[in-house]
């Protein structure tokens, strides 16, 4: 299953003594509704399903979380995020592969590979990775989309409708 309109891009950083609530996930009964693999130089360092072991409380995730804006075309955007906690191989696989590789030679803020999203092993999306992640034991990723519409109501609307998309795909849940 595709999700239209829905534009997946990892910011990761570190959490430490985090304030935000979230939720223990429980996969056991569940049914997936749709894969999502992140990869790095072909690697799975992590996927929905048990690699999550916990997700941001979807009721926590407010208004403020929507950033919109008008897009040159005279319609608009509206970004949004929902951070995700790695379970404890799923954090060592990634903070591995990251801790081995080097600066991207023509830039250097970044590193020299990136992470390839899949969404069902079709659709694909690839995000550079900050440099400062080298070392760093990666505990917390953050997953971001967008929704577009004619209107900021509009694609504030779409928003919502790809975040809640997303966070079932990400919680694994029907």
């Amino acid at each position: 299953m595709r999700y239209a309109g829905i534009l997946i891009v990892l910011a990761l950083f570190l959490l430490a003594g985090c304030a935000h609530e979230f939720e223990k996930v429980s996969y056991e009964g569940n049914h997936p509704i749709g894969e999502i693999d992140a990869r790095i130089g072909g690697k799975t360092v992590f996927s929905n399903g048990p690699d999550i072991v916990g997700i941001e409380n979807y009721a926590g995730i407010g208004a403020d979380r929507y950033f919109c804006y008008r897009l040159i075309n005279d319609t608009y955007q509206c970004n949004f995020y929902i951070r995700v906690r790695l379970g404890d191989e799923a954090s060592e696989r990634f903070s591995e592969d990251v801790n081995s590789m080097d600066e991207d030679s023509d830039m250097p803020e970044y590193l020299g590979e990136r992470l390839e999203i899949f969404r069902d092993d079709d659709d694909y999306e690839e995000q550079y990775l900050d440099r400062d992640l080298r070392g760093a034991d990666v505990i917390t990723v953050q997953v971001s989309g967008h929704g577009t519409g004619a209107t900021e109501k509009d694609a504030r609307a779409d928003a919502q409708k790809n975040l809640r998309a997303m966070y079932d795909v990400l919680a694994d849940i029907k």
